[in-house]
C-alpha cells in the first residue's frame, strides 16, 4: 500500500514537472514570436551554432535594436589567417606545395567572410521569426594614418527571408551570392578590404548610442 501511494506519488510529481516544462516552453515561443530581444537572444544560444564557427568566425555579437532590427556584428578571419600556399598531389604520390600569388590570398580572404556572413545570417533566419537580419562582418586592417592594426568594418549585408527561398545555396559562389543579396564592400584585387562607414547604413558604432 505504501509503495503504490509512493508510484502514484513520483508519477505525479513527474507529470506535474512535465505540464510546467510545457508551459514554460510555450511561454518562451511566445515571446519568441512577439520578437522580444531577450528571447531572442536565448533562442540563438539553445539552438544555432554560432559559437561553432571556426571557420567563418572568431566571434559573433548580436544587437537587437530599438527599431526591431538584429544586427550580427562579427569578428571574421584576418588576411593573416588565409593559407599562404597551395598543395597538389602528384602521381608519384608526393606533395608539392606552391606559394599562392597575393592577389590569390586576397580572394580567398574575401570568400571567407563573405561565406561567413552568409553562414551567420542563415543560421539567425533558421532559429528566429525575422523576416530580415543585417551581417557586419569586421576584420583587422592596417590604418595609414596611425599605422596600427585594428578591426574594422568591411562588408555589410542584409539578407531577407524571403530572398533565400529563391536561391541555390549549394551551387552558391560567397562573392556572387553576397553582390546578389545586396552587400556593400570595398574591395580590390590590389588592397583588398578597405573599411566602410557603418553611418551610412545607420548602424550605431561605439561613439554612437543606440537610440
Amino acid at each position: 500500500m505504501v509503495a503504490s501511494r509512493a508510484a502514484d506519488e513520483a508519477d505525479f510529481l513527474s507529470r506535474k514537472a512535465a505540464d510546467e516544462a510545457h508551459a514554460e516552453e510555450i511561454a518562451f515561443a511566445q515571446k519568441v514570436v512577439a520578437h522580444q530581444p531577450d528571447a531572442l537572444a536565448r533562442a540563438l544560444e539553445r539552438h544555432s551554432d554560432l559559437e561553432r564557427l571556426p571557420f567563418s568566425a572568431e566571434e559573433v555579437e548580436v544587437r537587437f535594436m530599438p527599431d526591431g532590427r538584429l544586427i550580427a556584428m562579427v569578428d571574421s578571419l584576418d588576411f593573416d589567417d588565409m593559407p599562404e600556399q597551395s598543395v597538389t598531389l602528384l602521381q608519384s604520390g608526393k606533395a608539392s606545395f606552391k606559394p599562392l600569388a597575393r592577389a590569390r590570398v586576397l580572394e580567398l580572404h574575401r570568400d571567407a567572410i563573405c561565406s561567413g556572413a552568409v553562414r551567420v545570417a542563415l543560421e539567425c533566419l533558421m532559429i528566429l521569426p525575422l523576416e530580415a537580419v543585417e551581417v557586419v562582418m569586421q576584420t583587422d586592417l592596417l590604418d595609414p594614418g596611425s599605422g596600427h592594426i585594428e578591426g574594422r568594418p568591411v562588408l555589410y549585408l542584409r539578407v531577407a527571408a524571403q530572398a533565400l527561398e529563391t536561391i541555390a545555396l549549394p551551387r552558391s559562389e560567397p562573392w556572387p551570392l553576397v553582390e546578389r543579396l545586396g552587400g556593400h564592400l570595398d574591395w580590390s584585387k590590389r588592397d583588398g578590404f578597405r573599411a566602410l562607414n557603418l553611418a551610412a547604413f545607420n548602424i550605431p558604432t561605439e561613439s554612437t548610442p543606440d537610440a
